[in-house]
């Protein structure tokens, strides 16, 4: 019998999020990830390169457009 480890507080995070929303579980087999990551990447540079931004400061700031573009499209009933 194999003993189990404990899950690192990376993997127990990724797992609390999955419960309260499934689709987190189910993505990433569904979802050509590598594909959204270069896309993702891509805007992260751009970011950094247009504006000075720091990783983690072109990182908050796409972010906080993502909010934004979704906010707009629940206000619009695009949801």
């Amino acid at each position: 019998m194999r003993e189990r480890t404990p899950a690192s507080p990376r993997r127990r995070s990724r797992s609390a999020w999955a419960k309260r929303h499934p689709i987190l579980a189910r993505c990433q087999g569904e979802v050509n990830v590598p594909l959204y990551a270069r896309r993702i990447r891509q805007m992260l540079d751009e970011l950094k390169a247009e504006h000075g931004y720091s990783e983690l400061d072109a990182m908050l700031a796409l972010k906080d457009i993502l909010y934004q573009v979704w906010k707009r499209a629940k206000a619009a009933g695009a949801r």
